[in-house]
């Protein structure tokens, strides 16, 4: 039986960086957010797409918040950097066609 559910976690360190898409849990070095999918049919392009958008949200609550300033754009392309990352990480846990498509061109 396949997960509905995927866990977009990332180690925190330095430079590396839903339904249930709660507040991030953090267990030792490792921020997490669970989120949920089994609402969605992801062979289609709009439950894959809603997929998408989930494990973003998610990614943005366990990466550092982006910074407002121009004096922050290291930290900022950091943030983007961890997003991307853990958002790639989730989608090919997932291993899905319709998925890994719409994330592949939404990253380019």
């Amino acid at each position: 039986m396949i997960s509905r559910t995927v866990v977009a976690a990332f180690a925190i360190a330095v430079g590396i960086c839903g339904c249930v898409a709660h507040a991030p849990i953090k267990d030792d070095d490792t921020v997490s957010v669970k989120v949920d999918y089994s609402d969605l049919n992801l062979s289609t392009e709009e439950g894959s797409r809603a997929l998408y958008t989930r494990l973003v949200d998610a990614a943005e609550q366990v990466c550092p918040e982006r910074a407002d300033t121009l004096l922050a754009l290291r930290y900022n392309r950091d943030a983007e950097s961890c997003i991307t990352h853990t958002v790639q990480r989730a989608v090919r846990e997932i291993e899905n066609p319709v998925l890994a498509e719409i994330a592949a061109a939404r990253m380019r």
